[in-house]
């Protein structure tokens, strides 16, 4: 005895449809992973680097930003736009403040989000 379903299918062929789409999906996410990291090899992304670090960005305008770069030991702000980048200044290491991201485990969203907001949570009504 088969159980149909509304449109005349049996309940077994509904769920071998359905196992099919999933298998089908899995592949094309895994094509899709395998894909781009092949391309982001040949790309020449080489990771992160220990001795060049983009330190801030300002965008200025849709083509135009500033950015502070740490070369070795060695602050420089840049300018770059579409066609070209120039060193604007060296800058002194004392007036530099990098941002030291949380490590695993420590800081919980909230907690920093509340930091951030902190003049808004705090004031009075």
């Amino acid at each position: 005895m088969l159980l149909l379903t509304a449109n005349g299918m049996s309940v077994i062929n509904s769920v071998g449809t359905i196992v099919g789409m999933l298998v089908i999906f899995i592949i094309i996410l895994a094509a899709a992973y395998y894909t781009a990291k092949f391309l982001g090899q040949k790309s020449g992304f080489a990771g992160p680097s220990r001795n060049l670090k983009v330190i801030e960005t300002c965008r200025l305008a849709p083509d135009r930003y500033l950015q502070i770069v740490r070369a070795g030991n060695a602050y420089y702000l840049i300018a770059i736009t579409r066609n070209s980048i120039t060193k604007i200044a060296e800058l002194p290491k004392e007036t530099i403040e990098e941002y030291q991201p949380v490590a695993d485990g420590q800081g919980k969203f909230l907690d920093i989000f509340k930091e951030q907001f902190k003049d808004k949570f705090n004031k009075k009504k």
